[in-house]
């Protein structure tokens, strides 16, 4: 019973990481943000959100939070074009997770 108690306090100690916001890519454009800041990663385009990786690592670095922030991929098998200047520097704690891709078909972990 006493380690079970010891093992329920180790257990409740251990702090899990907390992420900030997550944005989806789900647009191969090369866009930027329409407000960088403002918590959504949408490019000036009309319709429906797009968010470019451009605009997410603006979103990343414009915002206040020091948690981790995410960026996921939802399509398929990807190339993204990066024409014109290259994306800007990182500048937040960020996780770029490609295994979030819907194509993604394992491989290693890092």
């Amino acid at each position: 019973m006493m380690i079970r108690r010891l093992l329920f306090l180790i257990l409740m100690s251990i702090q899990l990481p907390t992420f900030a916001a997550t944005f989806t890519v789900n647009d191969l454009f090369d866009d930027p943000d329409a407000n960088p800041g403002d918590g959504v990663c949408d490019t000036p385009a009309a319709g429906p959100p797009r968010c470019s990786l451009r605009a997410a690592i603006m979103e990343v670095n414009a915002s206040s939070s020091t948690q981790t922030h995410v960026i996921e991929f939802g399509l398929g098998l990807i190339v993204i074009d990066i024409i014109g200047s290259p994306l800007p520097t990182i500048s937040k704690r960020v996780r770029i997770d490609g295994r979030t891709a819907p194509s993604y078909a394992g491989g290693d972990d890092v």
